[in-house]
């Protein structure tokens, strides 16, 4: 959670800020227990944003709605004020998630479609793919044979 922007899905947590790294940066962004997922340092002009929050290159979880608010909170222009401020447990509280989960069974995994078209279409273009071999032999026999009639007719005529 960054500012109000709340981003549900699995991250897998890879780094972590040590407390004395925490010294002098304002916590922009945490995890749902509360541990720092971003922090930010002022410099001399502006600040520096630590973002410990991996992303998958893969799927569309970068387009989504709230994972787009979360980077635009993450975007924001430095706060300017540092403080070490623990996360307000009521925060904490929401993220918690206790009650109403849904139960594992709801997210099964997708299972491929069996078709019982499938092994007749399977079947058909095998069939075509067989006779094609046969008409292409066929015609290039054909071709051979005028080829050889207009030649032998060539060689009459001269």
């Amino acid at each position: 959670m960054a500012g109000e922007a709340g981003v549900v899905s699995t991250f897998e947590r890879q780094w972590i800020f040590p407390a004395d790294s925490l010294r002098g940066a304002e916590v922009i962004a945490r995890w749902v227990d509360g541990e720092p997922a971003a922090i930010e340092r002022p410099d001399g002009t502006g600040c520096v944003r630590s973002v410990a929050v991996p992303v998958t290159p893969v799927g569309d979880f970068v387009i989504r709605h709230d994972f787009i608010r979360f980077v635009e909170s993450l975007s924001r222009p430095c706060s300017r004020i540092t403080a070490l401020i623990p996360a307000d447990p009521t925060v904490v509280a929401k993220l918690e998630g206790k009650g109403g989960l849904a139960p594992r069974e709801a997210f099964q995994p997708q299972t491929d479609a069996h078709s019982a078209l499938a092994p007749w279409l399977f079947a058909l273009a095998l069939a075509t793919a067989i006779a094609e071999l046969f008409v292409r032999r066929r015609a290039r026999n054909t071709n051979m044979q005028a080829e050889s009639r207009s030649a032998s007719r060539e060689a009459r005529a001269a």
